[in-house]
C-alpha cells in the first residue's frame, strides 16, 4: 500500500474503529480510542485484523515518528476530529484491518488506453 500512495495516491481502506457496545473489551477500547483521538499514533495491540471492518477512511501518506512508522489517514469526521480530522494509525501488524481491503482509483493517460 505505501507504494500505491507514493505512486498512485489516496487510497480507501477498511478500518476497524471497535464498537461502542458488546461484551469485546478490546473492540470497546478500539471504540474509545478512536472516537477521543487527539494527537500521537492510534495503537491498540490486539485489535483484530478482519472481523469488525465497520469505516472507510482514506490512507493519504505514511511517515515516522519517534521511531514508529505510521499510516497518515483523513477521516470523514470533519476537522474538530483528532488532528484537524487525521489520524495517524501504526503501519505494521495490518492495525485494525487498515490493509485487509483498499481501493484506489489508478488513472491512466490517453496514450495509455490503447
Amino acid at each position: 500500500m505505501k507504494k500505491i500512495v507514493y505512486e498512485q495516491g489516496p487510497v480507501v481502506v477498511s478500518f476497524d474503529c471497535g464498537e461502542r457496545t458488546g461484551n469485546d473489551t478490546i473492540l470497546r477500547e478500539v471504540s474509545q480510542k478512536f472516537d477521543h483521538y487527539a494527537s500521537g499514533i492510534f495503537d491498540v495491540p490486539g485489535c483484530p485484523a478482519y472481523r469488525n471492518l465497520n469505516h472507510n477512511p482514506v490512507v493519504v501518506g505514511y511517515g515516522t515518528e519517534n521511531g514508529v512508522d505510521y499510516w497518515k489517514i483523513k477521516n470523514s469526521w470533519g476537522v474538530d476530529w483528532g488532528e484537524d480530522g487525521y489520524i495517524k494509525v501504526k503501519r505494521s501488524d495490518n492495525m485494525c484491518g487498515i490493509a485487509t481491503s483498499s481501493f484506489y482509483a489508478a488513472l491512466f493517460s490517453d496514450r495509455d488506453s490503447h
